[in-house]
C-alpha cells in the first residue's frame, strides 16, 4: 500500500519525467507484474511520459524499457535494448 500511495503521489502534478528507483521492491511476484503493466501502459506509454527508472532486477529493465544503460559503479558500461539485455549480461 504504501508503494501505491507514494506512486499516486508522484503522478498528482503530472510530471512529464518520472523518476522511479526500484519501483517493485518488495512486492509479492503479482503485485510486481500488476504495477509494471500499470506503469508501462498507463503511467509512460499511456500518457507520453518518459521514465528513468533505477533497477537492479534484468526482467523489470525488459519490462519498463525501449533502452537500457548499463552502468558499474557509476560509469556507463554500454547502451542495449530489452529484446538483448539476457546476452549483453550472459544469462
Amino acid at each position: 500500500m504504501r508503494q501505491r500511495l507514494a506512486m499516486a503521489r508522484g503522478l498528482l502534478g503530472a510530471p512529464d519525467v518520472l523518476l522511479l528507483d526500484e519501483p517493485t521492491l518488495g512486492l509479492d511476484p503479482l503485485g510486481a507484474r500488476d504495477l509494471r503493466r500499470f506503469l508501462r501502459d498507463d503511467v509512460i506509454r499511456g500518457a507520453g511520459r518518459t521514465a528513468i527508472v533505477g533497477t537492479n532486477d534484468p526482467a523489470e529493465a525488459k519490462a519498463l524499457g525501449d533502452r537500457i544503460l548499463l552502468l558499474d559503479h557509476g560509469r556507463l558500461l554500454r547502451e542495449t535494448v530489452p529484446a538483448r539485455l539476457d546476452a549483453e549480461l550472459g544469462l
